[in-house]
């Protein structure tokens, strides 16, 4: 089966403007590699359409009201491509991108889905919580029905997954704010200290809380999850993350395991180029992706 890949150039509810041209590199990387040729078919990258100002003089509802649009228009490309063969496979951008894929793809769903939300941060913060307004911090929240009403408007349910199905791992960032919230709506969080005691066994523990929804799930990877010794080509790097190796045997073993159907999608976010010298990164979010396609 082939993956039908997605390039979310995204930046502006970011760190840092380099994430924007990660799906163009990822795409000339993507189509030349010898393991994945033949089994990625690349769809298109969906573009921010008017880039505002990245310094403080941009307002924060001017940024709500084009990262809105900005999501709405994947949301749209990707619930097109969920209705195709294949797994969708979107590549971002930084991590507000997850509130357009993931509403695509509930389009094509029943009902709420699992989610595997694989960060050093837990992206739970509303406009109320949040010190610094950033809007890459806030995705998971609105995915769960929380935060400004611009980008839950774009939801087709709410909550758009399950909290009971969702897990938040490798997390060693955060404020008080997000956990509470998240603790609240009953969400399995999982920090970087509890996975290195075994990270298999507790991998694959949250592999089973999310693929038990009875709608599916999806897999959604910040690369800043990733330890940066293995991962240092990201936006907002966190040292002591999971290393990228016991990442990649746990995406082969879930590959074996999960049915086709029941995987929605797959999104790896926050690949930054600007910093990938000797391109490190970028092999190691291939050998991601290589896991699943490999097993389809």
């Amino acid at each position: 089966m082939q993956g039908q890949v997605i390039g979310a150039a995204c930046s502006l509810a970011g760190q840092h403007v380099g994430c924007r041209y990660g799906p163009d590199y990822l795409q000339d990387m993507l189509l030349a590699s010898s393991r994945l040729k033949g089994n990625v078919n690349w769809c298109g990258t969906v573009r921010e359409s008017a880039l505002l100002s990245h310094k403080s003089e941009s307002s924060h509802k001017s940024k709500y009201e084009e990262v809105s649009r900005y999501c709405r228009r994947l949301r749209d490309t990707v619930a097109e491509v969920a209705s195709r063969p294949g797994l969708p496979i979107i590549v971002g951008g930084d991590h507000s991108c997850a509130i357009g894929t993931w509403s695509g793809v509930a389009k094509r769903c029943q009902g709420p889905i699992g989610l595997l939300w694989v960060d050093a941060h837990l992206d739970s913060h509303t406009p109320n919580t949040s010190p610094s307004g950033a809007i890459h911090g806030m995705p998971l929240a609105v995915l769960l029905g929380h935060g400004d009403s611009k980008l839950l408007k774009l939801l087709p349910r709410k909550p758009l997954i399950s909290p009971q199905h969702t897990v938040v791992v490798g997390v060693r960032s955060y404020e008080q704010g997000e956990r509470d919230l998240l603790s609240a709506l009953n969400v399995t969080v999982i920090t970087i200290g509890e996975l290195k005691k075994n990270p298999y066994q507790v991998l694959m523990k949250a592999y089973r809380k999310v693929a038990s929804s009875p709608y599916g799930f999806g897999i959604s990877v910040d690369m800043d999850a990733i330890d940066p010794k293995d991962a240092p080509a990201v936006s907002v790097p966190e040292p002591g993350g999971i290393a990228g190796k016991d990442l990649v045997h746990w995406f082969q073993s879930v590959a074996e395991l999960t049915m086709t159907k029941r995987l929605k999608a797959l999104e790896i976010t926050e690949y930054n180029p600007k910093f990938d010298s000797g391109h490190k990164t970028s092999r190691l979010l291939m050998d991601l992706m290589h896991a699943f396609l490999a097993k389809q």
